[in-house]
């Protein structure tokens, strides 16, 4: 009886479980479409600004500018710390060592002593006195002239002279250390004495009949389209029997590849026909 029953429940219960597997159905996941919710929302537009009083309290929360924001502020001091010098020494067991032997460096004696000596000259080399005699230049005795003839003179006076240039010698480049690759000039000694390196410059009306005007002495360095002024004197006016001088100190000054020196003055005409 019971083997009947187990032969009974087998014939049945494969049936029923080949059954189950049929009944399920898998969907492939391409086919799954993600539910979609459509919602209306409604924002009301004002024109009114909310601020935020009631929140700000000066210390730690702060208003900007336009009163629509706050600033959180968080402040404190930070202690002072020291580091013990001798956490930042590291010794390194080596030692600097430069290749060759000191060099000194290579010595530029420029001496400028220029003397400019200007003469007017007259020609023919005889004048015509107030009387109607000649006399010749320059005269044995005092003599009084016409002032047309001493505007003559003075109109025939050229007072353009040329520019005095001194050419710096160069440096020999052989002389200088290694570390050096360019010499852009050299500097004018200043050892703190007066006379030790200055322009000096002097002009004197010696007993012409009218004044010596726009006297101008300069002395530049470098390029002649910007040169730089180591010294600039300047003088209006030199009236009779008065000289103009005047000294500039240039010590401590670069010196560039030459020196130029101008000068330039006038004489003036007289005023009066007789």
């Amino acid at each position: 009886m019971i083997n009947r029953l187990k032969k009974y429940f087998y014939k049945i219960s494969i049936p029923a479980l080949l059954l189950f597997f049929y009944a399920c159905d898998f969907n492939s996941p391409s086919d799954f479409e993600v539910p979609t919710w459509y919602i209306d929302l409604k924002f009301p537009l004002v024109q009114e600004r909310y601020g935020l009083d009631g929140m700000i309290d000066n210390e730690q929360i702060f208003a900007t500018s336009d009163s629509l924001g706050m600033q959180i502020v968080f402040e404190d001091t930070l202690p002072k710390t020291s580091i013990d010098p001798s956490y930042l020494e590291v010794n390194i067991g080596s030692e600097i060592a430069y290749e060759g032997t000191p060099t000194i460096s290579p010595s530029l004696s420029v001496i400028v002593d220029t003397v400019i000596n200007v003469t007017i000259p007259f020609t023919p080399g005889e004048l015509i006195n107030v009387s109607g005699a000649t006399f010749t230049i320059p005269p044995d005795s005092d003599q009084q002239i016409f002032s047309q003839t001493w505007n003559d003179i003075v109109a025939a006076f050229d007072t353009t002279f040329p520019a005095i240039q001194i050419d710096l010698p160069a440096i020999d480049e052989s002389e200088l250390p290694e570390f050096i690759t360019e010499v852009s000039g050299v500097m004018i000694q200043d050892d703190g004495i007066s006379d030790s390196s200055f322009f000096y410059s002097s002009i004197t009306n010696n007993g012409m009949l009218t004044d010596v005007t726009g006297a101008r002495f300069s002395m530049f360095t470098g390029s002649s389209v910007a040169p730089d002024t180591l010294a600039d004197h300047l003088q209006s006016v030199v009236v009779k029997d008065e000289t103009f001088a005047r000294r500039t100190l240039i010590g401590n000054q670069q010196l560039k590849e030459s020196i130029r020196m101008l000068f330039d003055f006038d004489v003036a005409a007289h005023s009066n026909n007789t």
